[in-house]
């Protein structure tokens, strides 16, 4: 996927323009001078056909691209959805986890379980990054690991889906800090709302990573140009 803000022309040229431009010179050249000189008139097909088939690749080409669009623009949706989420999960965590004698000072416990839920969750963030990836063996001790307090988290990079137990650890930390009198039921709720958002938005990446087009309809979208593409000068060959 290109991801520059601009695509130069000369970009496309060098890794896709070149090669198949030149083939085809070469095939129009060859299909010119076959009914030319060489009196090849049998070459000519009726231009009505190939326009019919003309017209059919644009819109199948058209759907393909309005698709392409609405995946890349589900994956920004939730790119957009994960940073709302993680700002309103930092500011509940400000906000919610406080001592029984709360006098709007935050003390050395308070300071504790927020550095601990907030680290945690930027964990999460990289986790979910690397697991999309497929690059939790490799990167988990340099880009999650820092992140995490508690080290009964160090070992969860070993389970199948780290980001999805980051979240469940968050859960549990919940329910004991409403055990100590840190976080009242309905503030309990509140967060685990949020938790649920998150792994919400875990399963949609994962659905979009996992699931990709079938490798068919891009296989016959370029059967389909070719087929017009080879078609086109002997359609055309006769009004020239």
């Amino acid at each position: 996927m290109h991801i520059e803000r601009n695509l130069r022309p000369s970009f496309i040229w060098q890794k896709y323009g070149w090669r198949p431009l030149l083939a085809f010179a070469v095939y129009d050249a060859l299909i010119g001078f076959m009914y030319g000189p060489l009196d090849f008139h049998w070459l000519d097909i009726p231009w009505q056909p190939v326009a019919t088939l003309g017209t059919a690749v644009a819109f199948y080409i058209g759907f393909k691209s309005n698709a392409s669009y609405s995946r890349f623009w589900e994956g920004r949706q939730l790119w957009g959805a994960v940073v709302n989420s993680s700002r309103t999960w930092t500011g509940r965590v400000l906000d919610f986890v406080r001592t029984p004698d709360d006098n709007f000072a935050y003390d050395s416990a308070e300071t504790l379980a927020h550095r601990r839920l907030v680290y945690r969750h930027i964990a999460w963030v990289n986790a979910l990054r690397l697991h999309l990836r497929r690059q939790t063996a490799e990167l988990w001790q340099t880009e999650v690991v820092p992140f995490l307090l508690d080290p009964a988290d160090h070992a969860l990079g070993q389970t199948n889906n780290p980001p999805a137990q980051l979240v469940i650890r968050q859960g549990h930390d919940l329910r004991q800090l409403s055990f100590d009198g840190m976080l009242t039921e309905f503030r309990e709720v509140s967060m685990a709302e949020t938790l649920r958002e998150l792994n919400n938005h875990q399963g949609a990446c994962e659905r979009i990573k996992n699931t990709p087009f079938p490798r068919q309809y891009a296989f016959f979208s370029y059967v389909f140009v070719m087929i017009f593409a080879l078609l086109l000068p002997l359609g055309l060959v006769e009004e020239f």
